[in-house]
């Protein structure tokens, strides 16, 4: 059975007009060890941005992946 690990995600963000202050999520990075997450995720540009750093616990890191872009990127199949 797996051991439970932590990591660490930030959602990558388009922000095509900064002053409207609006985005689109298009992507997740997500990060079990931390010692050069947070270099990936320092602001430096305006129109690619990541939002704030979140913290979390899995068994497998892929299924977390799988389930931060299912809930956070992508859009809901249509009806």
């Amino acid at each position: 059975m797996p051991v439970p690990s932590s990591f660490d995600y930030a959602i990558i963000r388009v922000v095509p007009r900064v002053e409207r202050e609006e985005f689109m999520n298009a992507g997740v990075i997500l990060f079990c060890r931390t010692e050069r997450f947070h270099w990936l995720v320092s602001p430096r540009s305006t129109i690619i941005q990541t939002s704030p750093v979140h913290s979390g616990i899995c068994s497998d890191p892929r299924e977390a992946l799988q389930h931060l872009l299912e809930t956070m990127v992508r859009l809901p199949s249509p009806l």
